[in-house]
């Protein structure tokens, strides 16, 4: 903005004031300067102090300030009058640049932004398809301005918002551009440029948006790669040494000077080179799933691949993971670049060459390939071992094996494998079969069967010509027999190559092959890829029982009897697990000699005799049945032959062992009066109580850990004892007489004989009685014996009587065999009530003595209950009711007087008292001894 300030020199005024005096110049300067005039009035020095320069800047910050303002009012006047035509409307978005830039010097960024996103959109809306390239380069100064205002007004870039879909929608609107609008010599310039201007808003959305995912990430920076990649052909290298001028097509010199020369040095194709490396190994790092892709499009853009060195460990593990097209375009590489790539690596370069004479995908080239084969013969290796598959490279043959049999063999005889080749190669390659490799697992391990081809058989293959080969293999030993491997080799042209083709074990990896390539009417035989081969089932024949049952405690015996066919058989062994907590086993010969025995790794070797041919043998096994379970019981047996080698059978045999019963117990506690009173009342008695032990089947891996244990899994079930009771404690009295009534209830499936049984009590109770009910009672599953139990306890607390002794025998045995069963924990509590007496010792026959009973409540609880005194005596009449009613607080005490007479002289025992309690009509005291009173005559 140019302007001319005009200084006034005014002498002494004699104005009333300074406003006076500025009206008075200023109608002074319009006479003189007429319209020119466009300011106002300044005071530069006020009482004698300098002001210009801080009226010169407000002057021209408020002029500044109404020029934009009065440019956005007459712009927008000026849009608004536009109307319809195609040329008004061709200068919309340079008006709404203009109003949005001049909101720009104006700070209001609101305002800006929309205009600039207006005139963005109308440039669009003018160009929809293939915009020109001046449309293109002023839509990215709109956009930029856009940006610009965003990042002012703090906004973000995120997938979801408006501005993130703007960006995207530019991107593939220059996508869509031609270079029809400019110059031919400015064809090349254009394209690079558009290609550039797409690379780096795609980059710019990469870096930029916020919480991306890492595959959009990754596909933004590798599609600005290969924007920069397509710009690669159009740029020679040059040395740093040459100058670098700048063309004639990119603007004018004049204006331009330098930075066109700086332009174009950018695109110089090492730094464009370099630029598109750091994209790839950003792109890389971010951790998507194109990892393969980002790998070979690197590859493409190094320089190591124009200067003939490729990094081969990059293009094998590439190979590995790659796309049947990379693939393809990596074997175009190889075939123009063959003898520098074989001293890299021959073996990669081979494979590569012959992937491109069988290349499904570019069968037309095949013949090319084949042909260029013939010319590098002597220029690579012949002695390369190729194996496949491998990825999705092609190899110059696939294969399918599988067993010609209908059923399984045994050792001894010979299996009939057919072997199918097929190939995608348009012309005819010679295949030298030499070896197929087999796999056989036995007990001992996995062995490899290799079968020669001597001499190796020749057939030629291609696509339209399958070949079929057979051969027959030995079988030695006994197994699962798997075909592994094939191997041949390879003619193509002068290159020899031997091929290892891996065989797929698994019906899924056969389908897929099959569906494919394979013929419908072999869809039933690939499936016979494995052969069992089993050993002769007449060599040896094993008799075991299938199922034991026995009682916990009781030794189970049975008899195994081995015998031979026509052949004999030597350096046998019998294997049993062995786990010492649930059994033990003891083996005997027919001649009562117990057999040799190693333990080794959790298992019980028994070494059995020798037998000839047409000879038997019989075992005596007994099994101690520690615990009560469910298990079957692996039995292995093994021995060698001359013929067949080693022979092997199992036998498993079901063990049952049942605990002996399960048990119920009713407790009942209570104590009698006296005995003169026992005719004629009732016990005091307290609440019954009961529990009842059952035998319910736990895993035994649930109780017990052991390696047998966890191999066996459900094949082993232990029984395991619970408890239901029907209080927490069983709380007695002291003094009481506990009755202990015991149900053993059979559970053993054969049936025991109860022969005894004793209680084997503690130092804490005295047994009064026990009953055990008949002797030598045999019980049948299901049927019960009862036995009573009568014991008072001798102190306070809780305890364990101690345990009932149960001796029994199983059936069929003459064993004798005891299971100890414990008697319920009772707890004995004191009540808290004391009694005693006063009375005199000597009294004169025919005069009455007082009798004092003093009761005290030591419980912290009101005790209400009754006192009474036994009547039926023949020495005293009492003078007062023999009942009395008690009501005691808590550590309080009560004296309750009888008035006694006595009926005879001589030495008289004074009638015994009880306190019976009202709530629970249970005896909570009485006196502990005889109370004597001398009657003199």
């Amino acid at each position: 903005m140019r302007c001319d300030v005009v200084f006034a020199p005014v002498a002494e005024s004699t104005a009333d004031s300074n406003e006076e005096l500025r009206d008075s110049i200023e109608k002074s300067l319009r006479s003189l300067l007429g319209s020119r005039l466009a300011g106002s009035v300044l005071q530069t020095i006020e009482n004698g102090v300098w002001r210009g320069i801080a009226a010169l800047q407000s002057l021209v910050f408020d002029s500044t300030v109404a020029y934009h303002k009065g440019e956005v009012r007459r712009l927008r006047d000026r849009k608004e009058m536009l109307n319809d035509d195609s040329d008004q409307r061709r200068a919309l978005p340079g008006l709404h640049f203009k109003i949005g830039w001049h909101y720009l010097v104006l700070h209001n960024f609101s305002s800006a932004r929309q205009q600039m996103l207006s005139g963005l959109r109308k440039i669009k809306t003018l160009f929809p398809l293939f915009p020109s390239f001046e449309a293109r380069l002023c839509g990215c100064v709109f956009l930029w301005h856009f940006l610009f205002c965003i990042s002012v007004s703090e906004g973000h870039l995120s997938s979801s918002s408006e501005v993130y879909q703007e960006i995207r929608c530019f991107v593939d609107w220059i996508g869509t551009a031609y270079g029809g609008s400019v110059k031919d010599e400015c064809q090349t310039v254009v394209l690079v440029l558009t290609k550039v201007m797409e690379a780096e808003w795609l980059e710019y959305l990469a870096r930029k948006t916020e919480n991306l995912m890492a595959r959009q990430c990754c596909d933004y920076l590798v599609a600005s790669a290969q924007a920069l990649q397509d710009c690669d052909a159009f740029f020679p290298s040059r040395k740093e040494s040459i100058a670098i001028e700048a063309p004639s097509h990119i603007g004018e010199e004049e204006l331009l000077g330098n930075h066109a020369s700086a332009l174009w040095k950018s695109f110089d194709k090492s730094a464009l080179r370099g630029r598109i490396a750091r994209l790839l190994a950003e792109a890389k790092a971010v951790s998507s799933s194109r990892e393969t892709e980002v790998e070979y499009l690197a590859f493409l853009a190094g320089n190591e691949l124009m200067d003939g060195v490729p990094d081969t460990e990059m293009i094998d593990r590439m190979l590995v993971k790659a796309s049947s097209t990379i693939i393809s375009r990596l074997a175009e590489m190889a075939w123009g670049s063959a003898r520098s790539w074989s001293a890299l690596s021959p073996r990669l370069t081979i494979a590569l060459l012959l992937h491109g004479c069988v290349d499904a995908l570019g069968h037309a080239e095949q013949e090319r390939y084949y042909l260029r084969m013939h010319e590098l013969e002597g220029c690579l290796h012949n002695d390369v071992v190729l194996e496949y598959p491998k990825g999705r490279l092609q190899s110059p043959f696939t294969a399918v094996a599988y067993f010609d049999e209908e059923s399984a063999k045994v050792v001894g005889d010979s299996a009939r494998v057919v072997v199918t080749l097929y190939s995608t190669s348009a012309a005819c390659i010679n295949v030298d079969v030499r070896m197929l490799a087999l796999s056989s697992g036995t007990v001992a391990g996995a062995t490899e069967t290799q079968v020669p081809f001597s001499p190796a058989r020749c057939v030629k293959l291609s696509a339209s010509c399958p070949q079929e080969l057979a051969v027959d293999v030995p079988l030695s030993h006994s197994g699962e027999y798997v075909c592994t491997s094939l191997t041949a080799d390879v003619h193509v042209g002068g290159i020899c190559a031997t091929t290892r083709w891996r065989f797929a074990v698994g019906p899924s990896s056969v389908a897929g092959r099959s569906a494919a390539g394979t013929r419908a009417v072999l869809s039933a035989k690939i499936y016979r890829q494995v052969l069992q081969v089993l050993n002769p089932p007449t060599t040896f024949r094993v008799e075991c029982p299938s199922l034991l049952e026995a009682v916990e405690g009781e030794c189970a015996e049975c008899d195994i009897v081995i015998s031979c066919a026509l052949l004999g058989v030597r350096n046998g062994y019998m294997t049993l697990p062995h786990e010492p907590k649930l059994f033990r086993a003891v083996c005997w010969a027919s001649a009562n000699e117990p057999l040799p025995v190693t333990e080794t790794g959790g298992q019980a070797r028994y070494a059995v005799p020798d037998l000839a041919a047409d000879e038997s043998v019989r075992l005596l096994v007994s099994i101690a049945c520690i615990r009560s379970a469910e298990f079957r019981l692996p039995i292995a047996f093994e021995y060698s032959t001359d013929r067949y080698g080693g022979v092997s059978c199992c036998r498993t045999l079901h063990i049952s062992v049942d605990p002996p019963f399960n048990a119920e117990h009713s407790m009942i506690g209570g104590s009698l009066w006296g005995d003169a009173a026992a005719a004629m009342s009732v016990p005091s008695t307290s609440s019954s109580y009961a529990q009842y032990d059952k035998s319910v089947l736990v895993k035994a891996a649930d109780i017990f850990s052991s390696p047998l244990v966890t191999n066996w899994k459900d094949d082993c079930a232990l029984y395991f004892f619970t408890k239901e009771t029907t209080a927490k404690e069983f709380v007695f009295q002291r003094g009481d007489t506990v009755t202990l009534s015991s149900t053993f209830r059979c559970t053993a499936k054969r049936g025991i004989t109860v022969l005894h049984a004793e209680v084997v009590a503690g130092d804490d109770v005295d047994v009064l009685s026990f009953c055990c009910g008949e002797e030598s009672s045999f019980l049948e599953e299901g049927e019960c014996v009862t036995m009573v139990t009568r014991f008072q306890a001798k102190r306070l607390g809780r305890f364990n009587p101690g345990f009932i002794r149960i001796f029994f025998a199983p059936q069929r045995t003459a064993a004798r065999l005891y299971s100890d069963v414990c008697i319920p924990t009772v707890y004995i509590e004191d009540f808290g009530v004391q009694v005693s007496a006063k009375y005199p010792l000597v009294t004169p026959y025919g005069s009455p003595l007082e009798l004092d009973v003093s009761i005290y409540n030591a419980a912290g609880v009101p005790f209400i209950g009754e006192l009474l005194l036994d009547p039926q005596t023949d020495d005293f009449v009492c003078a007062a009711t023999t009942r009395r009613s008690l009501q005691i607080g808590p550590t309080e005490g009560s004296v309750t007087r009888y008035v006694l007479t006595p009926l005879r002289a001589g030495e008289l025992k004074l009638p015994r008292f009880h306190v019976r309690c009202d709530a629970t009509s249970r005896l909570v005291a009485s006196a502990d001894e005889s109370y004597v009173v001398h009657v003199l005559p």
